[in-house]
């Protein structure tokens, strides 16, 4: 028979192979049984402790035709009581998968112009983000998580990916003129509506019951994203930019 646990409930009834009292206890197999049954307290079905390796006493239910062992049932001895579970603990080592279910807040990303670039001239591109917290739970303890942005991934939409460790700003704040090159600036060499998108990767820490453990490797933050129409530019005047005026001469 299989490792389990049963309850047993019997009457005693002498010679029928059932205990007497109402117990729980956990029912093994075992090939230490002695070969027959001694008879145990009036009930020829039952031993008395059985010998062989078992942890606790126990006592072994055998066949009351053949005599032979049937299984054995370990009960814990009186006035125990089994050990309470370890408490739950934070590992030591926490992997950035294991916090993959907090996801980071996305940043707030701004284009120079606002939504439209001239080919062949630099289009200036810059993500607000800060340090920031969320909770979660890690081997069912409550924890605090702690992102801050390191690092930033740039997807042009023209088949170029470029990161930076900076989340760039605008031409004003850095002292630099329109359509000057940045950190973080792009240039487009084909006309057409692309999409620019940025994620950020932060790092870490796990905070829970007065302890910080660091997370090993980057959380990256989902996509922000924005729709960005490249034209050609020409010595023309026009009343409008070519995003109030797409048909106009050099759009």
């Amino acid at each position: 028979m299989n490792p389990g646990s049963c309850t047993d409930i019997s009457v005693g009834n002498g010679g029928s192979g059932v205990d007497v009292g109402v117990t729980t206890e956990q029912v093994v197999g075992g090939s230490d049984a002695p070969a027959s049954g001694s008879g145990d307290a009036g009930d020829s079905g039952w031993s008395g402790d059985a010998p062989g390796t078992v942890e606790l006493p126990a006592v072994w239910r055998y066949d009351p035709i053949t005599g032979k062992p049937i299984y054995a049932r370990m009960r814990a001895p009186r006035g125990t009581t089994p050990a309470a579970p370890a408490p739950a603990t934070l590992p030591t080592v926490i992997q950035s998968s294991d916090v993959a279910n907090v996801a980071p807040k996305p940043g707030s990303l701004t284009t120079e112009p606002n939504g439209w670039a001239i080919m062949n001239t630099p289009m200036n591109a810059y993500v607000t983000a800060t340090n920031h917290t969320a909770t979660s739970t890690i081997n069912s303890i409550p924890v605090t998580v702690t992102f801050t942005p390191e690092s930033y991934e740039w997807t042009w939409g023209d088949g170029t990916v470029t990161t930076t460790e900076v989340p760039g700003d605008s031409w004003a704040n850095l002292g630099q003129p329109n359509w000057s090159e940045t950190a973080t600036s792009h240039s487009y060499s084909e006309r057409g509506t692309i999409t620019l998108s940025v994620r950020i990767k932060y790092s870490a820490t796990v905070s829970a019951n007065g302890k910080t453990i660091p997370v090993t490797g980057l959380v990256t933050g989902p996509a922000t994203s924005s729709a960005i129409l490249v034209v050609r530019s020409d010595a023309a005047l026009v009343a409008n930019n070519c995003i109030d005026a797409p048909h106009d001469p050099g759009c």
